[in-house]
């Protein structure tokens, strides 16, 4: 007789390695849903709703939960993988909205000044990169030879 797994973990830990085979599934499945659904979202964007939607059942204990939680997600996998999705409920399950308003953090910005806050709002690129000064409003820089 051939032996199978149980659908129901016997317990926390073997619940736990099925939600995390499944979230590793859907975090190298990222870069395909972008490409196969034609979505205006990067790979990281992506894999930060995906992220965001797995820690809303962080707070799960009970095992048989945390299994049917996999099934619906891998359900939902499978779905993703064989394209039966269709781009409208792709755009809905990635919440256009949030994804679209995540920022990335940009270090190299932030070692230039130019992250968010900075005294550096509303000046040229190339006057900063320049080591130009800050221009009063309306003002432009007049760069002369000399």
């Amino acid at each position: 007789m051939r032996r199978t797994t149980p659908l129901i973990s016997r317990n926390m830990d073997q619940a736990r390695l099925a939600m995390r085979r499944l979230y590793r599934d859907f975090i190298r499945l990222c870069p395909r849903i972008s490409f196969v659904y034609d979505i205006p979202f990067t790979s990281q964007q992506t894999r930060w709703k995906i992220t965001n939607e797995f820690r809303k059942s962080a707070d799960v204990t009970e095992p048989s939960v945390v299994d049917y939680l996999v099934d619906r997600g891998r359900a939902d996998y499978i779905e993703t993988v064989s394209i039966y999705k269709t781009k409208a409920h792709m755009w809905k399950q990635l919440d256009v909205d949030a994804v679209s308003n995540y920022r990335l953090p940009l270090p190299h910005l932030e070692k230039l000044g130019l992250a968010r806050g900075s005294e550096h709002k509303g000046q040229d690129l190339g006057d900063i990169l320049l080591g130009l000064g800050p221009t009063p409003a309306g003002n432009v820089n007049i760069r002369t030879t000399g």
